[in-house]
């Protein structure tokens, strides 16, 4: 026994799926005691308009990165300047993220007037602003440790250190409202970047300045500029939806729904966990990519399938703890989140061959699929209820894999036949 869990640990492509699955296990085991905390703290229109401003700041935290989050797993295996590579990453990160903040916050009036609570007080917009950088450089500094292959600094850092201190935040603020919580997630993210960019110094010799060298800027822009607008169709679908919802449905399904898409999205975390260590290891070792695709999709379709059943019948029963409405509002949703986990399975492993690939094209055209399938649905289906929110996730899933998957034969089929 004791050998097999050596080589099991020596397998990196398994041992930082782990890490990255421990990581996601520990964020939402956190989550779950923080939100059902703010549950009994805070009203369901307050955590609908908490959450939707969560979203709306990582939705701009993920499109400031610009890319850079699949340039370091992609490139810096490789990378002679190393240090020079992540200091750009950075850099580009937060003079964009607080850009688009201060614009987002402008136009908060125009956009959604339910969160202009941030626009009317200057210490909220600015905390918004900052904690959206953080946020950027948080993600950035994870995907470093996942590109070095020390995906257990990902679980130290965002499983652990983020988690303990989000979950004692929600008594100090339950006075200042939606916000208050919103401050809290925000106050976490700091922890857990500060813990990361030591990890970073210490054990990998990183050498921080906010600077953008030029020359590494011209030899990454492709690269990155072709992820960037893939990740934000990646992204958007679950940083969007909650804002569908609050607009056509009103805070209370927002947050009935954010609630059953945050349990849901364990089983999609497990894809994402394996889908970025097999990036990491691909990226490490190219010409292993058939073998390393097979033995990822072993893995998702081992852990997705089954779990995804059983979260689909106790789904519903895990809602009742943050109270009876959550249950009776949240069992349809969450049960078909939970049957479209295969889906998102396939997906994300599709996209991120097409990733090591370097197909560019074939890549911004899955990620274009899986977002227009998902969030196109939500917007054209959302009057009719939660449910058919919750199952364009499905159509999203299956229709990304397949524009994948044709593109992988596609030029299997083409090498071959040279």
């Amino acid at each position: 026994m004791k050998k097999i869990i050596v080589r099991l640990y020596r397998d990196s492509l398994l041992r930082n799926s782990v890490y990255l699955m421990l990581t996601t296990g520990a964020m939402a085991v956190f989550g779950f005691f923080f939100w059902l905390i703010c549950a009994r703290l805070f009203s369901p229109d307050e955590i609908g308009v908490a959450t939707s401003l969560i979203s709306a700041m990582t939705l701009i935290a993920d499109i400031s990165i610009l890319g850079f989050d699949s340039t370091f797993v992609r490139l810096l295996p490789s990378a002679k300047n190393k240090n020079e590579l992540i200091n750009t990453g950075f850099a580009v990160a937060a003079i964009t993220a607080t850009t688009l903040s201060v614009g987002y916050i402008v136009a908060l009036p125009y956009l959604t007037p339910l969160l202009d609570i941030v626009r009317r007080n200057f210490f909220y917009a600015a905390g918004f602003a900052a904690i959206t950088v953080i946020t950027a450089a948080n993600a950035l500094a994870g995907n470093v440790f996942i590109a070095f292959r020390n995906a257990k600094y990902n679980f130290i850092n965002d499983g652990c250190v983020n988690g303990t201190v989000k979950v004692c935040l929600p008594f100090f603020v339950a006075g200042m409202g939606a916000y208050g919580i919103f401050a809290a997630s925000g106050i976490a993210a700091f922890s857990a970047m500060a813990a990361g960019f030591a990890f970073l110094a210490v054990k990998f010799g990183y050498k921080p300045q906010l600077r953008i060298d030029t020359a590494v800027w011209r030899n990454v822009f492709r690269y990155s500029f072709s992820n960037y607008i893939a990740n934000i169709f990646i992204i958007a679908p679950a940083l969007v939806m909650p804002l569908i919802v609050i607009s056509q449905l009103g805070a209370s399904a927002a947050g009935y729904y954010y609630m059953s898409f945050m349990i849901a999205n364990l089983l999609y975390a497990v894809s994402h966990s394996v889908s970025q260590s097999l990036f990491a290891e691909g990226s490490h070792d190219g010409s292993s990519l058939k073998k390393l695709l097979a033995r990822a999709a072993l893995i998702v379709g081992a852990i997705t399938i089954p779990a995804g059943a059983a979260m689909a019948i106790a789904g519903p029963l895990i809602l009742q703890f943050f109270g009876k409405s959550y249950g009776i509002a949240g069992a349809s949703i969450i049960a078909l989140l939970a049957l479209a986990a295969p889906a998102i399975g396939a997906a994300y492993l599709g996209i991120t061959a097409l990733r090591i690939m370097k197909k560019t094209k074939m890549l911004v055209a899955a990620s274009f699929v899986y977002f227009l399938a998902v969030s196109g649905s939500g917007i054209i289906f959302a009057g009719r209820g939660l449910a058919w929110v919750a199952a364009s996730w499905i159509a999203g899933g299956l229709l990304s894999s397949l524009v994948s998957l044709s593109s992988i034969i596609f030029d299997r089929y083409r090498g071959a036949a040279k």
